[in-house]
């Protein structure tokens, strides 16, 4: 595979941020033609749907891309893909043909779409899959165009199928083929096809990697689904309890504000980890400093988007997508300060993963999993309505975003003292 040429790290950075963030206001410009085609209702289940298989997606590619950048060899790194998307393929297969069978049997036990969930996970492990391969061969312009073109592919297909009044399969089937259309593109300038690279392909072989990695699937895949968990388990639980509407609701909510909290998590996260990498490589003195820049320049930010969903983001909503979506605009309102933590403290928790404090994130993600989950079932139990449920599980997000940023802050403290504890009287005057 040969680099495409974007293969400076600042260029590399841009064409990446610039694919994720134009496919992020594509899903944001296409939400007002979704909301008039689907019902709340059909966009929840849609939603539940959704979350159940972004929860799948890291225990069904093992996170094995996270091993390929650092295979040795184009052998081992092929061999690493092929091994996780024959699991994600053989297994999203089997739970789907159980799952489909569990609902054939006991009818109305289990939600007739369930069975959906793997079946849409495969691909997106796939894919996740193929991109890592595309990073280490450098193709960044190609992933960048590739991103775009599956945000669009699955709108259009989506809004094809909704216009044709597919509805609840209308969505599903369009987003599991905009997911396996980007997964089969990466798959022609993979190399995986090569005849030489398939006769690399062993059963021996992939034991032998996978034994080499063996704490990639048995530690970082299930800290993986704990951390995509605690992000999508709200939906999950809003449809349980309070059904399919309320779901739909706070799924178009999550669907809007999602995209600007990337846009800015991805660039901030981007530099601010170049810098800190940088520093952590060279043995220099913490950055203690860019730390407080960088939070000092996010609160601006945050509290800006906070202050626009609080004032504005109910009347926005009922204009730009009408009436029986009002709920979605409240549920923007007191999402506001979430928002706010969230900007601020997602991009600088990279901190803790520069200077290897993994149990110290797989604590805080099973943390945030048993507090947000925790907020949504009493809320619910003690008879509060959707739109109160939500304002609780914003102020439980943001505690645990705070907590986060205290963790990072901590981290590099400690760091810096220990840096200053080690150098020379002279050096430090």
């Amino acid at each position: 595979m040969v680099a495409d040429g974007s293969s400076s790290p600042r260029r590399a950075v841009l064409s990446i941020a610039a694919g994720t963030g134009a496919a992020n206001l594509i899903v944001v410009a296409g939400s007002p033609v979704i909301a008039y085609l689907f019902t709340p209702s059909e966009f929840g289940t849609f939603s539940s749907i959704a979350a159940v298989a972004f929860i799948l997606t890291p225990l069904l590619s093992l996170r094995l891309e996270l091993a390929v950048p650092l295979a040795e060899d184009e052998v081992d790194s092929r061999t690493l893909v092929v091994v996780g998307c024959a699991c994600a393929l053989v297994v999203g297969a089997f739970v789907a043909t159980a799952l489909l069978t569990v609902t054939l049997v006991t009818g109305d036990a289990l939600s007739p779409w369930a069975w959906t969930a793997p079946l849409i996970a495969a691909p997106m492990a796939v894919f996740q899959l193929l991109n890592a391969l595309a990073i280490r061969a450098q193709r960044y312009s190609a992933i960048a165009i590739r991103n775009v073109t599956v945000g669009l592919a699955t709108l259009v297909l989506q809004v094809a199928l909704g216009a044709s009044g597919l509805g609840i399969s209308g969505l599903l089937l369009g987003w599991g083929l905009g997911q396996l259309a980007g997964a089969m593109s990466l798959l022609r300038k993979s190399g995986l096809n090569d005849a030489g690279a398939r006769q690399s392909y062993t059963l021996r072989q992939g034991k032998a990697i996978l034994r080499r990695f063996r704490h990639v699937p048995t530690v970082l895949a299930p800290a993986g689904a704990i951390n995509v968990m605690g992000l999508q388990l709200p939906v999950i639980l809003l449809a349980a309890l309070y059904g399919p509407d309320v779901a739909g609701q706070f799924g178009l909510t999550q669907r809007v504000l999602t995209a600007p909290v990337a846009l800015i998590g991805l660039a901030v996260a981007q530099v601010y980890l170049g810098r800190l990498a940088a520093v952590r490589r060279a043995g220099g003195e913490p950055p203690v400093r860019v730390f407080r820049d960088a939070t000092r320049q996010l609160a601006v930010i945050g509290t800006g988007g906070a202050a626009v969903l609080l004032l504005f983001s109910e009347p926005l909503f009922l204009w730009v997508y009408g009436s029986s979506w009002a709920t979605s605009g409240q549920m923007a309102r007191m999402l506001s300060i979430a928002l706010l933590f969230q900007i601020v403290a997602s991009p600088l928790s990279q901190t803790l993963v520069v200077y290897g404090r993994h149990k110290t994130q797989l604590a805080w993600d099973s943390s945030r999993l048993i507090i947000v989950g925790s907020t949504v079932y009493f809320s619910s139990a003690l008879d509060a309505s959707p739109v109160q449920t939500v304002a609780g599980l914003s102020m439980a997000t943001a505690a645990t975003y705070a907590i986060s940023w205290y963790l990072s802050w901590r981290t590099l403290s400690v760091a810096h003292a220990q840096w200053r504890q080690e150098q020379p009287p002279q050096q430090l005057s």
